[in-house]
C-alpha cells in the first residue's frame, strides 16, 4: 500500500494580516495641555499626523465639539482666533483620517483668560436727572490707560472725547454706553436707564423796571437769560427807529452801560463765567482759555434754530437761543443776521473789554477784546 502525504499550507491568516489597514496617529503638538491663552490672541493649533501603511487624507479641527476647519496637506495647522471666545476652559480636538477612511483623534483642554492690560470701562455722570434741556457732564473712570473713547448717549448722540458734555432735549430714560480702547484691546460699560430727563426747564423772569418778560435757561449750575436784554438806557442802541427788531435781538450797549444794565438779582457775566458755560457745553479745559475761535460745536449748541444768515442756524440744544444781533458803532449797525456779540464784565487795558461772538458760518465760539465804546448784546446771569 502506498501512502501519499499531501501537505496543505493554510495562508488565510497571513493574507488577512497583509490586507489590514493600520490606524493613523494623531497628536496635538501645540498648544499644550492646560496652556493659558490671552483672549484675543490668534493661536496656531498644530497636529503631528502620520499613517504607516498609507497617507493622511485630512485633519479636522474642533473647538468645544464644533468643527472649525479642515486641512488636507502638511503642515496640519489651523489658526484659531480667540477674540470671540468666552473666558474659561475650552476643549481642542483634532481628528486625522487616512486614505482608507480610518481615523484617530487627540484632544486637550486650554484656558482663555483676560489680558490684564486690556482697559476696563467705567464712568460717572453729573447730573443724572433733570429737566430738558439737560446738560450732563460725563467723566471717564476707566482703568488700564485707554487711549480712545466712544460714548453712546442713548439718544443718537456720540462723542470721542474723554470727558464729554452732552445736552438732552427730549424726555426719556437713556442707556449710556462707553467703549474704551488701547493697544491691547477694548472694554465696554453699559448703564441702562442711567440718565432720566423730564419736561422742560424753561422758566421766565419779569423785569420789574419795564415789565418785559424774558425766558431763562439753566445750564449746569448757571441760570441765564435765554434772550438778549432789551432794556432802554441812554447809552444803548435800538436796531430801528420803532424798536420792533429789539423784541427779537434786544438792544446793544456800550461796555460801561452793560456793566450795570441787568436787573436786580442778575449781572453781566464775567469772562470766567462765560468759560464755565462753554465748559458745560463740551469745550475742553485747554481750549477755553485760548483766543479767537475755540472749541468744536459749542456755538452751534448755543445758536438759535432759525434767524441766521444762509441757513447758518444752530441746534440750540443748550437752550441758550443765541441770535445774530450784530454790533453797533459810530458808523451804525453791522453784521445783523450774520453775527452776534456779547459783552463780559472783564476789562482790558487801553479802553478795551472781553467779549464773545458767534457767526453764521462757524460752529465755534470767538473770544477776544473790543473797544468799550462799541455796542454789543447783553445776556444777564443770575446772581
Amino acid at each position: 500500500m502506498i501512502i501519499v502525504v499531501v501537505s496543505v499550507v493554510y495562508t488565510g491568516c497571513k493574507k488577512d494580516e497583509e490586507n489590514s489597514n493600520q490606524k493613523p496617529t494623531c497628536t496635538i503638538t501645540s498648544p499644550v495641555k492646560a496652556q493659558e491663552i490671552t483672549k484675543g490672541d490668534e493661536i496656531i493649533i498644530s497636529v503631528d499626523a502620520s499613517d504607516k501603511d498609507g497617507s493622511i487624507a485630512e485633519v479636522r479641527f474642533f473647538i468645544d465639539g464644533v468643527e472649525k476647519g479642515l486641512v488636507t496637506s502638511v503642515p496640519f495647522n489651523y489658526n484659531w482666533n480667540t477674540d470671540s471666545e468666552s473666558i474659561g476652559n475650552h476643549v481642542i480636538k483634532c481628528t486625522a483620517v487616512d486614505n482608507e477612511g480610518v481615523s484617530a483623534s487627540d484632544e486637550i483642554s486650554v484656558v482663555i483668560k483676560v489680558n490684564s492690560m486690556i482697559p476696563v470701562a467705567n464712568f460717572k455722570a453729573t447730573p443724572t436727572t433733570g429737566k430738558i434741556p439737560l446738560s450732563v457732564n460725563f467723566t471717564d473712570q476707566s482703568t488700564m490707560y485707554p487711549i480712545a473713547w466712544l460714548w453712546d448717549f442713548g439718544d443718537g448722540g456720540t462723542s470721542t472725547l474723554k470727558n464729554p458734555t452732552h445736552t438732552y432735549v427730549n424726555e426719556g430714560n437713556y442707556i449710556i454706553k462707553l467703549t474704551v480702547t488701547n493697544n491691547y484691546g477694548s472694554g465696554t460699560e453699559t448703564k441702562p436707564d442711567y440718565i432720566t430727563v423730564s419736561g422742560t426747564s424753561y422758566s421766565s423772569f419779569t423785569d420789574p423796571r419795564d415789565q418785559k418778560i424774558y425766558k431763562t435757561i439753566t445750564i449746569g449750575s448757571q441760570t441765564w437769560f435765554a434772550e438778549n436784554l432789551n432794556y432802554e438806557t441812554p447809552n444803548s442802541w435800538s436796531h430801528d427807529s420803532v424798536g420792533s427788531s429789539d423784541d427779537i435781538y434786544g438792544r446793544l450797549y456800550s461796555w460801561g452801560e452793560a456793566l450795570t444794565v441787568c436787573p436786580d438779582g442778575w449781572h453781566l457775566p464775567s469772562d470766567d463765567e462765560w468759560k464755565t458755560l462753554e465748559l458745560n457745553l463740551g469745550m475742553s479745559r485747554y481750549e477755553v482759555d485760548n483766543l479767537q475761535w475755540r472749541g468744536t460745536d459749542e456755538g452751534k449748541k448755543m445758536k438759535s434754530i432759525s434767524g441766521w444768515k444762509e441757513d447758518g442756524n444752530g441746534t440750540n440744544t443748550s437752550g441758550f437761543n443765541a441770535l445774530p444781533g450784530g454790533a453797533a458803532g459810530s458808523g451804525g449797525f453791522f453784521y445783523i443776521g450774520s453775527s452776534g456779540y456779547w459783552w463780559t464784565s472783564e476789562s482790558y487795558t487801553g479802553g478795551y473789554a472781553w467779549y464773545r461772538s458767534m457767526e453764521f458760518n462757524k460752529d465755534k465760539v470767538y473770544r477776544l477784546i473790543n473797544l468799550t465804546t462799541s455796542g454789543s448784546s447783553v445776556r444777564c446771569l443770575k446772581d
